[in-house]
């Protein structure tokens, strides 16, 4: 599995799919492996501080449990439960310790940039545990397949065009795109106007649309407003096969 730091009023939270810490199905609430966790091991990159002006990476791994002393889920999901395929969970600062973290809305990214149909895209993850040099996640490229100012189906996803591998769930999916970008309604070249490549956070991947083996190609992508949501108005979490609460 794959998952990101978010910041909401100062705190961080880890970021992910709903079924990665469940072990379950988000859909009928089957089990997807043998096993239901109640912890997650953490591997994240920490920036020490600078010796010689350079920066200092190091990997650190922290246990985090799922469940508090009375077997209540920690995590925060969507007020719609699992039919969203989203949660978010606290992490303590006494859990990261010294060092610096960096979270993915610190990012400057170019949000006057709507994405459409057709835009190049890229899963930000550990495809089947594999990772680049200094622990750096795999940028894997697709293409946005369906129009994503509009749900697919009844959910609030949209498709894009990758053969995703195990480990990719819960990654996020920035798009890309390139050339001239006028913000300004009229189309005019204006002082904000971009002559290059900007990049934009588009969503959080969760898996392919087949069943099995290589099938459609097609991912699913749950839309960032979600994000908002669970801040803003999320619920306590629930594993329907230990609380029984759907």
């Amino acid at each position: 599995m794959t998952g990101f730091l978010w910041n909401s009023t100062n705190e961080t939270f880890l970021v992910t799919n709903w079924h990665n810490v469940t072990g379950l199905n988000s859909v009928n609430h089957r089990p997807n492996g043998t096993f239901c966790p109640t912890s997650l091991t953490l591997e994240f990159r920490v920036c020490l501080l600078k010796t010689n002006g350079q920066d200092l990476l190091t990997l650190r791994r922290r246990e985090i449990r799922l469940y508090d002393e009375k077997g209540n889920p920690i995590w925060r999901e969507h007020q719609l439960r699992s039919s969203i395929d989203l949660v978010v969970l606290h992490i303590p600062n006494a859990l990261i310790g010294h060092g610096s973290i960096f979270c993915l809305n610190a990012v400057e990214f170019e949000n006057r940039w709507q994405p459409e149909i057709g835009a190049e895209c890229f899963v930000v993850g550990f495809p089947e545990g594999l990772s680049g040099p200094l622990y750096s996640p795999i940028w894997k490229r697709g293409s946005i397949a369906s129009e994503p100012a509009h749900n697919h189906g009844t959910e609030p996803v949209f498709l894009i065009d990758t053969l995703g591998n195990e480990g990719l769930s819960g990654s996020p999916v920035i798009g890309e795109s390139s050339g001239v970008f006028t913000p300004d309604p009229t189309g005019k070249m204006t002082g904000d106007s971009i002559l290059g490549r900007w990049r934009r956070f588009i969503g959080v991947y969760s898996g392919r649309t087949s069943k099995e083996g290589v099938g459609f190609q097609l991912g699913r992508v749950w839309k960032p407003k979600l994000l908002d949501e669970i801040f803003e108005a999320g619920v306590p979490g629930h594993h329907p096969l230990i609380n029984g609460r759907r």
